[in-house]
């Protein structure tokens, strides 16, 4: 029978989905985040019958990017970052579910959307959500968390690595403005960390 869903249902609300992700020598490192909501809503599968799956929801108080104004291959690049955090949390889920016996009626996380409150002067600011789609299958939905579970081993290695120096001058500032390296920096005595070269 199928799952009967009016409308966008609401399951958990500000929910942590704390998780440990494995890296490739077996060692873990804990990644933590809030999710601010996940529902369940209706989609079409590859085959295109419908089916239930959950939408995982962020809501964020900032400006919409501004999506459509670039060339495709931009374009993808913006939509790629904003969802990123979203596809972390995806995988700590993922992570978290693998570790329990998994239900047969067990619903599937397939889509996330960003909703943003304000958006540029083009939607005369009002919210604008933007949807991301993990993949119609299984299949395609492991091979997207599987590149995020590489690239946040990656980070985890490097950290490591970094650590191992002894050195703090070896840590170069990452690019990722929402990243603590640039409140925390400010910390430290002047000489003693790495610092970007000042403009002029």
């Amino acid at each position: 029978p199928k799952q009967g869903v009016t409308a966008p249902r609401t399951m958990i609300e500000q929910q942590p989905p704390d998780g440990d992700v494995d890296d490739d020598d077996k060692s873990s490192f804990l990644v933590r985040g809030i999710m601010d909501r996940l529902d369940l809503t209706r989609t079409t599968t590859s085959e295109k019958e419908e089916e239930v799956v959950l939408q995982l929801v962020d809501y964020k108080s900032g400006k919409a990017p501004p999506i459509g104004k670039y060339s495709a291959t931009k374009t993808r690049e913006i939509v790629e970052d904003a969802f990123y955090q979203l596809k972390v949390y995806a995988l700590l889920r993922r992570e978290t579910n693998a570790q329990k016996q998994k239900s047969k009626n067990a619903v599937d996380l397939r889509m996330l959307r960003l909703f943003h409150l304000t958006s540029h002067d083009s939607n005369n600011g009002k919210a604008l959500t933007l949807d991301y789609d993990l993949g119609a299958t299984p299949q395609e939905r492991d091979e997207i968390l599987w590149e995020v579970h590489q690239d946040l081993s990656n980070v985890w290695t490097s950290i490591q690595r970094l650590v191992e120096t002894q050195d703090p001058m070896q840590f170069v500032g990452c690019n990722r403005s929402f990243c603590y390296c640039h409140v925390c920096r400010d910390k430290f005595v002047p000489g003693t960390v790495w610092s970007p070269a000042e403009d002029g």
